[in-house]
């Protein structure tokens, strides 16, 4: 009795994290803003043992086993599709073995000049690439009738890779296996992606060091402050940074109701989504005594709810303190 609860929970759990997973494609599928085409810090050794948890039950029937070789264990992209290219691969290799040998499907990742290729290769029963080549990425294309599904796998394999600025290759032969390879061109700035621009402030993300930013261009009201603020929560959700930088110089002083808000909802929230270091940009000195102490108040509490603060003139110097795991001075 007690074994089939843990399957039964082993499936539900299986099925709520692929579940996930489709949800973060349609986010981004259907995003109208620029949250979808942000590059994040992906670790395929993490991405890889979520899939495999995923899959923990096709990989046990069939006796899979599953080789790793990442040479470049970590890049920057599109995080949820290289998720789901990684599952549409491994889960075709491990549906398509053949019966003639124990499965084994190899995972690799390795850097050519500018790019980085990432492979996922199987020994199972191939196909007739001279054959199939105009099809193999087409939606509803199956190659083999003996198992389920509906064709969409290699399709949406494609489409994410290309828009992620990517391409393709295949390689493969009738029982001796497949090999699919993506290939990305390193990215080029992942560390000041600007996600909401106005007038009033800049939203950013940092990718290099995992960092929501907000830059205040003027004063704002109280409905631009709430407007700028649950846009970087936004941020915070998706991506669930540790780290955030607030560059205060032009916003002026900030409203009881700004500083309740702030105290209150803001920063809670932020945490709930795994804020652990703020670093505050401002030139402190220039500031009248009642922003000051607000200042010092927002620090206080940020101590007694465990998230690190520090007060810096440029944001150069809050980034680099940032990517420090020293502790607070």
């Amino acid at each position: 009795y007690d074994y089939n609860l843990l399957i039964i929970d082993h499936i539900l759990d299986s099925a709520n994290k692929l579940d996930n997973v489709f949800k973060d494609l349609n986010k981004i599928i259907d995003l109208r803003n620029s949250l979808g085409t942000v590059k994040e810090k992906v670790v395929l050794e993490k991405e890889i043992r979520e899939i495999k948890n995923m899959l923990q039950g096709e990989i046990e029937s069939s006796k899979t086993t599953i080789e790793e070789n990442l040479d470049v264990p970590v890049i920057y992209a599109i995080r949820p599709f290289i998720n789901s290219i990684l599952f549409n691969l491994i889960s075709n290799a491990i549906k398509y073995r053949t019966k003639e040998r124990k499965p084994v499907v190899r995972i690799s990742s390795i850097k050519k000049i500018d790019q980085v290729c990432i492979s996922v290769a199987d020994n199972g029963m191939g196909m007739d690439i001279e054959t199939f080549k105009e099809d193999i990425f087409k939606m509803y294309k199956r190659f083999h009738q003996h198992t389920e599904g509906k064709g969409l796998g290699l399709y949406l394999v494609k489409l994410q890779t290309e828009s992620m600025g990517g391409t393709i290759v295949v390689e493969s032969k009738i029982n001796h296996g497949s090999k699919f390879t993506i290939i990305l061109n390193e990215s080029g700035n992942i560390e000041d992606q600007t996600i909401f621009e106005t007038d009033f402030c800049r939203i950013f993300y940092d990718a290099f060091s995992d960092t929501t930013g907000i830059v205040w261009k003027r004063p704002v009201s109280d409905e631009e402050y709430k407007s700028a603020f649950t846009k970087s929560l936004e941020v915070f959700r998706q991506f669930k940074t540790p780290n955030w930088i607030s560059d205060l110089n032009n916003i002026g002083p900030a409203s009881p109701e700004k500083q309740k808000w702030m105290i209150n909802s803001v920063i809670p929230e932020a945490m709930e989504y795994g804020l652990k270091k703020l670093a505050i940009v401002i030139n402190i000195e220039n500031l009248e005594d009642e922003q000051k102490d607000y200042i010092k108040k927002l620090r206080l509490v940020l101590n007694n709810l465990g998230v690190k603060s520090a007060v810096f003139l440029s944001q150069e110097d809050g980034k680099n303190w940032l990517l420090k795991d020293e502790d607070t001075k």
